[in-house]
């Protein structure tokens, strides 16, 4: 009854710090209640509190959960929360082992991957990602990891970015510790990065987005 009452209360009415209380009064006489804890779990990652989505997500490993789906809750809510590079890879490993068909896993394990300097590594999962299938922002963030870490021919790539812009598609992922990584050894590519990445957020216009690239990134 918890279950289905809190469900309503966020679903109908959008009182998600309400369905949120009917849920940790549920979890705390039912603490072995899968499908509470991911709930929880949800209901945390839609307030934007992914740390406390990560716990209840870890609890639910332990449960007769579906571990697949549990796995890619947990390994998302670890990466929103900021938890070291090594876990997070960790965690998407186990993720992708049980949800072998999930591009956008794979994608964030590219992410990842490029932050770590495996641009082998990253680079597969990209492209796997890719062949899999993305939605249309999703494509968007593959856009701007081939264009930052690869050597793939950016006119290309910036064309599919026009493209996906001229549609509903919208830069929703943090790309802000890849352009610090490309600071490192490219500061005038990062600050041009950090400016495309800000247009794939608000949606620039093409002639924007056309003045941005001038002489950034070759003929």
């Amino acid at each position: 009854m918890s279950f289905n009452f809190a469900r309503f209360l966020n679903a109908e009415f959008e009182k998600r710090s309400e369905a949120l209380a009917v849920l940790n009064e549920a979890v705390s006489s039912h603490p072995s209640s899968g499908r509470l804890l991911v709930l929880r779990g949800k209901l945390f990652l839609e307030k934007g509190d992914p740390a406390a989505a990560v716990e209840s997500f870890f609890a639910a490993r332990n449960t007769n959960a579906d571990a697949a789906e549990v796995e890619r809750l947990y390994s998302c809510s670890l990466h929103m929360s900021g938890a070291a590079l090594g876990e997070c890879i960790s965690a998407y490993l186990v993720a992708i082992t049980l949800n072998p068909n999930d591009a956008n896993l794979r994608l964030n394990l590219a992410q990842l991957m490029f932050l770590k300097g495996e641009d082998t590594e990253a680079n597969r999962y990209l492209y796997e990602a890719l062949k899999l299938g993305l939605d249309d922002s999703a494509q968007l963030e593959a856009q701007f990891y081939l264009l930052a870490h690869t050597a793939s021919p950016p006119l290309p790539i910036i064309e599919r970015i026009k493209l996906l812009l001229s549609g509903e598609a919208r830069l929703r992922w943090n790309v802000m510790p890849n352009i610090e990584k490309v600071r490192l050894s490219n500061p005038r590519k990062a600050l041009t990065l950090d400016q495309l990445a800000q247009a794939m957020a608000m949606c620039e216009t093409p002639e924007t987005l056309d003045a941005l690239f001038v002489g950034q990134f070759g003929d």
